[in-house]
């Protein structure tokens, strides 16, 4: 058997990868298509894969994308410092679904997540970040921000 036979689908050996040949190879489809491929010779992944059931870089990057940035159904209202908007902004990017007027230097932001353990993200907001509602992510946030309080309560070592 070759060494290219003998190895797991997705996978180089240090031969294969020393003779520089790309194997693909999908083992949910019907007829196990291979194809190796010369290093620098262009291919077009699409027609190799065009009737494969296997999952390519484009739909598990869009899989990827939908689960990332899909609003969830659990709404978390919280208090940030109207300086602090551009920040929530940048790191919350999709999940924020409403932004309310500064009033006395604070802003009202909706947080949108699929669960209340995702509030956890809030807390790279450190003390420039209250969570209003709902009460299940306000206690949440006060469990997750104890641990590293009581870890860095006594000298190290």
């Amino acid at each position: 058997m070759s060494s290219l036979a003998s190895e797991r689908p997705g996978t180089m050996s240090p031969i294969s990868l020393a003779r520089g040949v790309l194997r693909t190879e999908c083992s949910t489809s019907p007829s196990r298509r291979r194809s190796a491929v010369r290093a620098g010779t262009a291919i077009d992944l699409r027609t190799t894969r065009a009737n494969s059931r296997c999952p390519t870089r484009r739909t598990k990057w869009a899989a990827l994308k939908d689960r990332t940035e899909r609003r969830g159904p659990v709404s978390v209202t919280v208090r940030l410092p109207e300086n602090g908007l551009d920040l929530a902004r940048r790191v919350l990017a999709s999940r924020i679904h409403d932004v309310s007027e500064a009033k006395d230097g604070w802003c009202t932001v909706v947080v949108r997540y699929h669960d209340i353990e995702s509030v956890r993200q809030l807390l790279r907001f450190g003390d420039h970040i209250e969570v209003l509602t709902p009460a299940a992510a306000r206690e949440r946030i006060g469990q997750l921000a104890t641990i590293p309080a009581e870890r860095h309560s006594t000298p190290a070592g």
